[in-house]
């Protein structure tokens, strides 16, 4: 379990560091949690269209208040988390993946084409690095009454 939460948290950073590389601002200046929270302001772009935009091409985000927020600006902020990823078997590699692809779709929002690419991109990332499933359970014994 603590190594699983290790690796999530350098999941975590090493995405904040990929997205500042791409030029996003990372609110606090980075994390040492497993949560990023980005600021869209530089970029020009709301965060209610940011999270749909990610949502469409299969990358869930969350638009969260930063500071310097206001009403009449609307929300700037997006919220990023590593748990799923790390769980899935992620690494370093896939975090300068997911930037990459959350980049292309940000920037390319108006234009179906590349945002089709990118969702494409992200159903194979994700066929790599499929979700755990357990096992089934074993067949109950004949006449024991349970499921």
């Amino acid at each position: 379990f603590a190594m699983v939460q290790e690796k999530t948290i350098e999941n975590a950073v090493r995405l904040a560091s990929a997205l500042a590389g791409r030029g996003y601002i990372i609110v606090t200046g980075g994390t040492d949690t497993h949560q990023v929270l980005l600021d869209l302001s530089s970029k020009n772009m709301d965060a209610s269209l940011a999270e749909k935009t990610l949502e469409a091409v299969g990358i869930i985000a969350n638009r969260n208040v930063i500071p310097g927020d206001t009403e009449k600006t609307g929300v700037s902020g997006l919220r990023l988390g590593t748990s799923a990823v790390t769980s899935r078997g992620m690494g370093r590699n896939e975090m300068d993946r997911i930037a990459g692809l959350m980049d292309t779709a940000m920037v390319n929002h108006r234009k179906d084409d590349v945002l089709k690419a990118v969702s494409r991109r992200v159903r194979g990332l994700c066929r790599e690095f499929p979700v755990y499933c357990r096992p089934a359970a074993p067949a109950a014994r004949a006449g024991s009454g349970r499921v």
